[in-house]
């Protein structure tokens, strides 16, 4: 009558481990789903304040806005951005560039992952380095504007054609005080 016992109780322990897995197994993946939650609502909160469509600001008497020269585009045709900067005051305005290169332009791509989205980046003209500091400046009159055209050709930065979609257009004006526009 011994035996019984000792195989009855090695069957208890063993089922109480069964279970004991399996429970940690399930809060397991309730905390990954949660982390996942937390992390979602994080990131597109972050995602709304840094890449919030603002297409226009104004800074220190300047009117600085970009668009597009059409709304949608057929595959590999060349993407036309025009940069505005207007002088909105009555007196001259100088603005103060690190070098030629007035603006930087980025391509974002979006990527969707069910309760929150990541942008990638996929074509930027923006250097790796900080360029040599070579000053350049224009000036502008009173309400007057200048446009800059900007060219995307729908490629990726090895040269290779992107896929259809949607994308969002960083430009990042290449002076002392950043003004950084999206779209």
């Amino acid at each position: 009558m011994v035996k019984p016992r000792i195989k009855t109780k090695a069957a208890e322990i063993t089922e109480k481990q069964t279970q004991t897995n399996k429970k940690n197994i399930i809060t397991f993946i309730l905390i990954l789903i949660i982390l996942y939650i937390i992390f979602s609502i994080a990131n597109n909160i972050y995602n709304s304040k840094t890449l919030a469509t603002n297409d226009k600001v104004n800074v220190d008497g300047l009117e600085v806005s970009f668009k597009t020269n059409k709304d949608k585009y057929n595959i590999r045709e060349k993407v036309i951005i025009y940069l505005t900067i207007k002088n909105t005051t009555s007196s001259k305005k100088e603005i103060k560039f690190n070098s030629q290169d007035i603006a930087y332009l980025t391509v974002l791509k979006p990527v969707n992952l069910g309760l929150t989205k990541f942008y990638i980046t996929v074509w930027t003209n923006k250097p790796n380095d900080e360029p040599v500091n070579k000053p350049y400046s224009i000036t502008l009159k009173p309400f007057e504007k200048m446009t800059f055209p900007m060219v995307w050709d729908q490629v990726d930065m090895n040269g290779q054609p992107v896929n259809e979609g949607s994308y969002k257009f960083k430009v990042e004006l290449n002076t002392i005080k950043k003004i950084n526009l999206q779209k």
